[in-house]
């Protein structure tokens, strides 16, 4: 089982990947969640991740929300993300 720190690494090499180039950057909020925002196919979004502190058991949780959202994105194909 990988350790919160590496499923948030995974998550954000992830959608930097497939996001419009130079685009992505990653801005902390007040919860002290990592935001990830970029332009996808043009269109400015962003996801939240949990904080690193937070129990990364739900992994096939956090796989989901990472399809989920990147399904919603405006691209021509749709990247399926695993940890």
């Amino acid at each position: 089982m990988s350790s919160p720190r590496t499923c948030i690494r995974k998550v954000t090499k992830f959608l930097g990947q497939i996001s419009d180039e130079g685009t992505f950057y990653i801005s902390k909020r007040r919860g002290g969640h990592q935001r990830l925002v970029a332009f996808y196919g043009g269109q400015k979004r962003s996801f939240t991740v949990p904080s690193p502190a937070a129990n990364c058991q739900c992994q096939k949780s956090l796989e989901d929300e990472v399809n989920r959202f990147v399904s919603s994105l405006p691209l021509g194909r749709y990247p399926k993300f695993n940890l």
